[in-house]
């Protein structure tokens, strides 16, 4: 393991509910799929701001049938991903802390 891979990161959970701590690479990881989803106001902008290795996530649904696929100038509103609605996608550090 190299000395960047045994990094931890710490976050306060909004609304005093305590901190959370991951590995460098999955907090980054994480923060880069939130802020995604918060700025993007198009599917494209969403698309460019994801982790590659995240995207096919949330496209799982869809991708056998690319008619199904929103395109780039698409207003963002919901995800396509019912994990993301019930709050399973992306995971919750709060959560997987515990496990």
């Amino acid at each position: 393991m190299t000395r960047r891979e045994n990094k931890l990161l710490w976050r306060e959970i909004p609304g005093g509910g305590g901190l959370v701590f991951a590995p460098e690479r999955i907090a980054l990881t994480l923060h880069r799929i939130h802020s995604a989803t918060e700025h993007s106001r198009t599917w494209g902008e969403f698309r460019r701001a994801m982790p590659p290795n995240r995207i096919e996530f949330i496209y799982e649904p869809s991708l056998e049938n690319e008619e199904l696929l929103p395109r780039d100038e698409e207003e963002l509103s919901d995800l396509c991903t019912p994990s993301w609605g019930d709050g399973d996608y992306p995971e919750w550090l709060r959560q997987t802390m515990e496990t």
